[in-house]
């Protein structure tokens, strides 16, 4: 419990594939929204063709929105990346002697 009030453990990496996985999620029941919306269209007046573009759009929202999950995930990840790697630089800029003769 300690270590979720102190902030030099970081735990946003760890939920990473939590965030993406649910983004999956969220993008796999719109896909499934849109093609029972799309199914629905089947029945009216020239049904066929927009229903079968309704489904088109419902596959290509669901790769969109898993695409976009992983690239919004990768970025944060990047983030702290670059925040570990600056500690790391930091950590040893600090732990090096300085030679003032140059």
């Amino acid at each position: 419990m300690g270590a979720l009030f102190n902030f030099n453990t970081l735990i946003t990496p760890r939920v990473m594939k939590l965030l993406f996985a649910v983004g999956v999620v969220v993008s796999a029941l719109t896909a499934l929204a849109l093609v029972k919306a799309g199914l629905s269209f089947a029945d009216s007046f020239g049904g066929a063709f927009l229903s079968l573009l309704t489904i088109i759009f419902a596959i290509a929202t669901f790769f969109i929105g898993v695409i976009a999950s992983r690239v919004s995930c990768e970025c944060i990840l990047v983030m702290f990346m670059i925040r570990s790697e600056l500690a790391h630089l930091r950590q040893n800029l600090t732990a090096a002697p300085v030679n003032s003769n140059q």
